[in-house]
């Protein structure tokens, strides 16, 4: 009961934070204007239209660049001896 306290103090009660959804908990670097399930429209004018699709391609030119960088690396370090 919620009101109630244990019988036993060993016991320990898990309690749920509130929920909160990815896109208010992460920041802008990985905000992305996606369209919330049930949405039939696009509400972004033409020029956030524009700037939107030029923000997710530089994010994943950086993320395969990541990608690239980490193979080189592991490459490096598996090839030497």
């Amino acid at each position: 009961m919620p009101g109630q306290q244990a019988a036993s103090p060993d016991r320990v009660r898990e309690v749920q934070s509130a929920y909160q959804s990815y896109s208010t908990l992460s920041g802008s670097l990985l905000s992305v204007p996606f369209r919330k399930q049930g949405e039939t429209g696009n509400d972004l004018s033409k020029g956030a239209r524009i700037w939107a699709i030029a923000d997710l391609s530089v994010k994943l030119a950086f993320a395969f660049a990541f990608v690239c960088l980490a193979a080189i690396v592991v490459s490096r370090l598996l090839g030497s001896n």
